[in-house]
């Protein structure tokens, strides 16, 4: 792999004494390898080279202004040429890639601890909800990225959040955080919005999907960790048990993230395409995925997470947009080794391939089905 270079590009965002800036990667004959440039092992403060251009008042919406294959760096910085500290990255995905991967919660409690501790630490707390990082979900969003790209030849579109989920909390609505947050905020769904455009630019019909990686430490009435993964398209675990089963289900489409499913072409019902054959829950089993709903688990139970305000926000729900969205939450021990880690990132990437193939169908001339 060659050496990345970095170069002036444009800026972003002026907030009282910081500047929320951008860079743009440049490629230099080859593709952008996702995780030496997006992770330095989650650590938030970086020396920089790169130089200010312009400050501009905002991240340009118009998705032409992001280019394929390349990353953008978003970052603050308190004076021009000091420390800058990334706090949310994008990679533009290839041009015909249907896959958008987002990370929220990645970032390790440590980061708020060690030396340098990030501008942000200073923020208020939230005073709702979960508090915790969801351990290696960023690590773990980046090696799917990578099997896909090894795996087709396409790039998917990556959203890593690099502020600490007690500071900032892009699953939850923004009023629920500290004002000083919103503009981070506002950025990492902007990134989202800028990738559905784009992918739904392509596949005018089908948009693609949106898969919201994040981690769980469900246990079992016994006491045990749960070796499974929820899959969330913003239906509770009691409606997958009504009265009516896969009627029921088939009623309730427009309330989900994956609305726009509903319309696809073939066989299949509504409800088949969350919990059937050849639903994304039946292809993760199939890769070794213990997952719910799907075939051999149709019916949740709790705990169980539905998804938040990102497949809200970001899916087809209510048909406003054509590209869905999936909230997965994997268990710690999908992920609980670097080896682990890799072989199971692996097997996600399989089953998403084999998921585009069977809902959108959509192909990759690179794979062998």
């Amino acid at each position: 792999m060659k050496k990345t270079t970095f170069k002036n590009f444009m800026s972003c965002f002026a907030a009282a004494t910081l500047m929320y800036s951008c860079t743009k990667s440049e490629e230099t004959g080859e593709k952008v390898d996702l995780q030496p440039n997006l992770l330095a092992e989650v650590k938030m403060a970086t020396n920089s080279n790169v130089l200010q251009r312009a400050i501009v008042t905002s991240i340009s919406a118009n998705p032409a202004d992001y280019t394929a294959n390349y990353l953008y760096n978003f970052y603050y910085q308190d004076e021009p040429g000091n420390k800058k500290t990334t706090v949310l990255q994008y990679q533009v995905g290839s041009p015909r890639c249907p896959l958008i991967l987002s990370s929220a919660h990645g970032v390790d409690g440590d980061v708020l601890t060690t030396s340098p501790i990030p501008f942000w630490a200073s923020w208020s707390d939230k005073t709702e909800g979960t508090l915790g990082s969801d351990n290696k979900t960023t690590h773990f969003t980046l090696e799917i990225a990578k099997a896909f790209y090894n795996l087709t030849g396409s790039r998917p579109h990556v959203i890593i959040n690099q502020i600490h989920r007690k500071k900032m909390e892009p699953n939850q609505p923004k009023s629920k955080q500290d004002n000083q947050a919103h503009k981070a905020y506002d950025a990492f769904h902007r990134c989202l919005d800028i990738a559905t455009d784009k992918v739904d630019a392509v596949f005018t019909q089908t948009g693609g999907v949106l898969i919201d990686v994040h981690g769980h430490a469900h246990k079992d009435a016994a006491g045990n960790f749960m070796r499974i993964a929820d899959i969330g398209y913003n239906l509770a675990a009691s409606e997958y048990n009504q009265a009516g089963g896969d009627t029921y289900l088939n009623s309730k489409y427009l309330v989900t993230s994956v609305a726009n499913m509903n319309s696809f072409s073939g066989t299949s019902t509504f409800a088949q395409r969350l919990r059937g054959q050849n639903s994304l829950g039946d292809l993760l089993q199939d890769n070794g995925i213990n997952s719910t709903p799907s075939p051999v688990k149709p019916i949740p139970t709790a705990p169980y997470f539905l998804g938040g305000e990102i497949i809200r926000l970001h899916g087809s729900k209510g048909l406003q947009r054509k590209t869905s969205a999936i909230q997965i939450e994997f268990a710690h021990s999908f992920k609980s080794s670097d080896q682990v880690r890799t072989t199971n990132a692996t097997n996600v990437a399989r089953a998403l391939i084999l998921y585009l193939k069977a809902q959108y169908n959509i192909t990759f001339s690179q794979y062998n089905y």
